[in-house]
């Protein structure tokens, strides 16, 4: 059986599709029955309204934009995937594909 994942990253050219394309060797090393799909948006404060309203899987977002988004956050709904990795910048755990 096959999972369908839609992973939002940001524009090409950028670095959100470059880290993009490490998170999906790693998840399909970790699991093959992923289906990972790599979508270009407008980046982070795209992806944080996609992921509230389910049209995107899972996504990279800044920081920032996280932050903001979970503190004036409505309901637990639009909180939807805003979490954080555990790594510092340079970490290698965070640079493994």
């Amino acid at each position: 059986m096959t999972t369908s994942v839609i992973l939002g990253t940001a524009t090409p050219g950028g670095g959100f599709p470059l880290y993009g394309g490490a998170v999906i060797e790693t998840l399909r090393e970790v699991d093959p029955s992923l289906a990972i799909e790599a979508r270009n948006t407008k980046g982070s404060t795209e992806n944080v309204p996609l992921l509230e309203v389910g049209a995107l899987d899972i996504a990279l977002v800044q920081g920032e934009v996280a932050h903001e988004r979970a503190r004036d956050r409505r309901s637990p709904r639009q909180a939807r995937g805003l979490r954080r990795p555990r790594f510092r910048p340079g970490d290698p755990r965070a640079l493994r594909a």
